[in-house]
């Protein structure tokens, strides 16, 4: 019978498993090794419209965040629909030692976000391409140098950083231990920011931004 997976860790036998899952099921866990997957079945034609898709994708999510709170996780994306139990096994083989050594790397961490943009954008109706470009390049530095400043109040506890930039500012990443989540944030609510910005801290998260480790992503 098709599978919805939510997320794998490490295996573990503390770890209290939510009763049910996406429309009802019970969730499950498939072992393979040292690692763990939960799943519950799923049912052709069970997410059908809009607002079922919405309450199971915050079904799904709720699951994935009440074994968040007991330990790392590598979540799926959803929905991730795989043909039976066996095919979860296979996955979790050919991916064991990636999987293994991201969330042994990442055991106690969690991910805080930093999402930063300017309230007015650049626009592409400027003027020309040349004022275009400068509006873009101007308002890519003012972002930078917001970043800048939560990165360097909060580097006594963040243990790395990363950054995307998005179509109105940047998407910042800062991985932590769970302990540190409270300092990180008073640091975080002391940072000065433009009137013409906003900045928009959330977390935890799973840490998907630092599955792999800073060398696996630079290819060296």
């Amino acid at each position: 019978m098709p599978v919805l997976a939510y997320c794998i860790t490490e295996a573990r036998s503390d770890l209290a498993i939510p009763a049910t899952g996406v429309r009802g099921m019970p969730v499950h866990l498939v072992a393979a090794g040292a690692l763990q997957c939960f799943v519950s079945h799923f049912e052709s034609g069970s997410m059908e419209g809009k607002a079922t898709i919405r309450e199971a994708a915050l079904e799904f999510h709720r699951i994935v965040q009440e074994l968040f709170r007991q330990a790392a996780v590598v979540p799926f994306r959803f929905p991730t629909i795989l043909a039976d139990e066996d095919e979860i096994s296979v996955f979790l083989a050919e991916h064991s030692e990636e999987y293994e050594n991201a969330l042994s790397r990442l055991r106690d961490a969690v991910q805080m976000e930093i999402r930063i943009e300017e309230r007015e954008p650049a626009r592409a109706s400027a003027a020309s391409g040349t004022e275009y470009l400068r509006q873009r390049q101007t308002s890519h530095r003012r972002v930078e140098e917001t970043a800048s400043r939560f990165r360097e109040a909060s580097q006594e506890w963040v243990r790395e950083w990363r950054q995307r930039e998005t179509p109105s500012g940047l998407r910042c990443y800062a991985l932590l231990t769970r302990e540190q989540r409270e300092p990180f944030l008073a640091s975080m609510k002391r940072v000065q920011i433009s009137p013409d910005q906003t900045a928009r801290v959330t977390g935890p998260w799973p840490a998907t931004e630092f599955l792999k480790a800073n060398d696996e992503q630079t290819g060296t």
